[in-house]
């Protein structure tokens, strides 16, 4: 089944009544998590994140909020009661949440660039991670490391293991075709990974078990995404804490 890959824009501050509406179709949970962060746009990314992945899910399978139920993992990922084929990850930065869904375990993150001290970055990449980036001429260094962070953690998102799996483990590089690929990994499985381009200072990357990926990003307009929410009539539920 073909990882399918969707995105939401947010716009400005998010004004009362919206996030009253998000609060309304999420848990519990995730109302308290949200309600602990200071900055608004942190507490609508994080409502907006588990309401697309809700969303999606409806759609993508049918089910109702009341079959919506997340169980999570010792490392804190979600996945959903009753369901082991449906499969989600979500991510934010700055002005996108993103999610992607499939029937099979799925990885995203997405990120914002921003000026780093490469001087420290070198230690989080395994030794071939290194080289390459180091190799890189000044100019593309940067947006190189938010390839390889990306697609790093993406891989260790779909696996689902959090930071127990250290980051020089493995080993991803994107090839001079433009193609990411994993040069080793600690299980040594398969893993096939995919990049979208998204607009700003960003790098997206999702990562899975198969290579049918979509070809595309869907992008829900956010006005679009609120009132499809309004009609599906997501109820609140009360799950355990994680992160996702």
């Amino acid at each position: 089944m073909t990882i399918e890959v969707y995105a939401v824009r947010l716009s400005g501050e998010p004004e009362a009544g919206i996030m009253q509406q998000l609060n309304d179709c999420v848990s519990e949970e995730k109302q308290a998590k949200a309600a602990r962060l200071k900055q608004p746009a942190d507490r609508c990314r994080t409502l907006v994140g588990e309401a697309l992945a809700r969303w999606l899910i409806g759609q993508r399978w049918g089910l109702r909020p009341s079959d919506i139920r997340y169980i999570y993992n010792a490392y804190g990922k979600p996945s959903l009661d009753g369901f082991p084929n449906i499969h989600f990850n979500v991510s934010h930065s700055g002005e996108w949440v993103v999610c992607a869904i499939s029937e099979q375990p799925v990885g995203i993150d997405i990120e914002r660039q921003q000026y780093i001290d490469f001087s420290w970055s070198y230690h989080y990449f395994a030794t071939e991670e290194a080289y390459d980036l180091q190799q890189r001429p000044f100019a593309e260094r940067l947006s190189y490391f938010y390839d390889l962070w990306t697609l790093k953690e993406s891989f260790i998102k779909q696996r689902g293991v959090g930071l127990s799996l250290p980051l020089d483990r493995f080993a991803v590089r994107v090839t001079s075709e433009g193609n990411p690929v994993l040069l080793h990994s600690p299980d040594l499985k398969e893993y096939w990974f995919k990049q979208y381009p998204v607009d700003g200072p960003y790098k997206l990357a999702v990562c899975g078990q198969e290579r049918d990926f979509a070809e595309e990003l869907v992008v829900l307009p956010f006005d679009t995404f609120m009132s499809s929410l309004g009609s599906l009539q997501l109820v609140p539920q009360t799950a355990q804490s994680g992160e996702y």
